[in-house]
């Protein structure tokens, strides 16, 4: 501090003489060279660099939980692997696809055979009601051989003249007997061949015919049963 400086400071009561001495020991100091191999005395703290990385904004870390969910929806949406072919793929349609014709035409075969069979049936059903001879109700009784066991009919003496002809024959269907020419009866055999039908001229032409192989009495041979007996 300057003589001019300081006298001016103490006449004006700014500062007292300590002061004065206090400023002056300050102020050598600091203009006092410093040691030789002492470091210089950094006047200001060195600024410090932000830190790159601390600077970066951070993305929040997801929850435990969220990271097992993420996995497991990566694991879901991921394509499957694809499998190797096992065999030719083909063979298998095709013999499914055969198989499946063959039962639509089994199917379709047996539908058919049951529509001719109705149409059949209802054809010998229109004949018999067309062509059918009527019966009366309390006539001479007539019996005759279905298969194993003997049946009767109710009917006049004029029909079982026509029977014993020929001219008349007796069939069965639906559970019931009639009386058909022979014309019409061969038309129902030609629809069914498994209708019953009885006539009396061949039922006594195959009596005839084993008659000679039969242990029959020679004394009855020259017999003859005729075919309208009523038994």
């Amino acid at each position: 501090m300057s003589s001019s400086l300081r006298d001016q400071l103490l006449q004006l009561g700014l500062v007292n003489k300590a002061q004065v001495n206090e400023a002056e020991r300050q102020q050598q100091r600091r203009e006092r060279p410093a040691p030789r191999g002492a470091r210089p005395q950094a006047h200001a703290p060195r600024a410090q660099q932000p830190d790159a990385q601390a600077s970066r904004p951070q993305a929040p870390r997801p929850r435990a939980g969220t990271e097992q969910k993420s996995a497991a929806a990566g694991r879901s949406h991921s394509p499957p692997h694809p499998q190797a072919p096992r065999g030719n793929p083909a063979l298998p349609s095709q013999a499914a696809q055969a198989a499946k014709i063959a039962r639509d035409l089994a199917l379709n075969q047996k539908q058919q055979l049951k529509a001719e069979k109705r149409a059949r049936h209802a054809e010998v059903k229109q004949l018999i009601e067309r062509h059918g001879v009527a019966r009366p109700v309390d006539g001479e009784a007539y019996n005759f051989q279905d298969g194993a066991k003997i049946r009767q009919i109710r009917i006049d003496p004029a029909q079982r003249v026509q029977i014993g002809r020929g001219e008349l024959l007796i069939l069965r269907f639906d559970g019931r007997y009639h009386l058909l020419p022979p014309e019409i009866a061969a038309r129902v055999r030609d629809r069914d061949e498994r209708i019953f039908i009885h006539s009396a001229t061949a039922a006594s032409g195959a009596t005839a015919a084993a008659a000679p192989a039969s242990s029959v009495d020679d004394a009855y041979a020259a017999f003859v049963v005729p075919d309208d007996l009523i038994w």
